[in-house]
C-alpha cells in the first residue's frame, strides 16, 4: 500500500513538474529575397525567371526542455511579388506563393535578457509559381502558366531573443531557406488564355530548386513559464 502511494505521488510530482515548464506561442513578420537562379524551361538552356521579394507572416509554438533548448512547430505564408524579365523582347512576369510548415529545434547560447540562438527548421513547403506574358505579335490576350512545385524545405537560422518580461519576448533572426523541389520531366500545369483555364502536361519541363534568404521579426508569449527570464 505504501509503495503504491509513493509511486502515485511520484507520478503526480513528475506530471506537475512537466506541465509547469515553459511553453510559448508567437507571431512573426517575414521578409524573403529569392537567391536561387530559378532556371526554367530547359536544363540545357534555361530561362532565369525569379519572382520578386516576398512578405508574409508565420505562427509558432515552442516547448522548452531546458533554459537552453526548445523545440516547436511553425507554419507561415509568403507572397512573392511580381518580377518582370524581358525574354526576346517579350516581358515575362513571375510571382509565387509559399506555405512552409516546419518542425524546428533551437539552442540558446546564453542566459539573461538578450539571448543569441541558433535554430534549424525542416519540413514541407506548399509552393506555387505563376508566369504570365503577352506576345502581341501572336495574340494580345495574356497567357498565364501556373504549376505546383511543392517539396521538402530546410531552414538554418541565426537570431536573438530579447525578454521584455517573464512572458513577453521579441525574436529576430536571419535564415536561409532551401527547398528540395527541382522539376525535371513531364509536369502538369494550368494554362489560362482568354479567361479559360486548361490543365496540360508539359514534356521535359525543367524548373530549378527554390531558395530564398529570409528575415523574421516577431513576438512570443509564454503560456507557462517555470524557468523565468534568467
Amino acid at each position: 500500500m505504501t509503495k503504491s502511494l509513493l509511486f502515485t505521488l511520484g507520478l503526480l510530482i513528475s506530471f506537475c513538474s512537466f506541465s509547469q515548464e515553459k511553453i510559448d506561442v508567437g507571431v512573426n513578420f517575414n521578409f524573403a529575397y529569392p537567391t536561387s537562379d530559378f532556371g526554367f524551361g530547359s536544363e540545357d538552356s534555361p530561362l532565369y525567371l525569379p519572382p520578386g521579394t516576398a512578405f508574409g507572416g508565420s505562427l509558432e509554438g515552442n516547448y522548452w526542455f531546458t533554459n537552453y533548448f526548445s523545440a516547436g512547430l511553425e507554419a507561415g505564408y509568403l507572397m512573392f511579388a511580381d518580377d518582370i524579365e524581358p525574354i526576346n523582347g517579350v516581358p515575362i512576369t513571375t510571382s509565387a506563393t509559399a506555405i512552409p510548415i516546419m518542425a524546428k529545434a533551437t539552442v540558446y547560447l546564453g542566459r539573461g535578457i538578450v539571448k543569441p540562438y541558433i535554430e534549424l527548421g525542416a519540413g514541407y513547403s506548399i509552393y506555387t509559381q505563376k508566369q504570365s506574358y503577352s506576345d502581341i505579335s501572336v495574340d494580345p490576350a495574356p497567357i498565364e502558366v501556373v504549376w505546383d512545385q511543392s517539396g521538402a524545405i530546410v531552414s538554418p537560422r541565426l537570431g536573438l531573443k530579447v525578454d521584455f518580461t517573464d512572458q513577453l519576448s521579441m525574436k529576430i533572426n536571419v535564415q536561409y531557406n532551401q527547398m528540395i523541389n527541382k522539376v525535371d520531366g513531364d509536369k502538369s500545369v494550368d494554362i489560362t488564355l482568354g479567361g479559360e483555364t486548361t490543365t496540360e502536361t508539359l514534356p521535359a519541363l525543367y524548373a530549378n530548386s527554390v531558395g530564398y534568404l529570409g528575415v523574421n521579426v516577431g513576438v512570443t508569449y509564454a503560456l507557462f513559464n517555470h524557468f523565468g527570464r534568467f
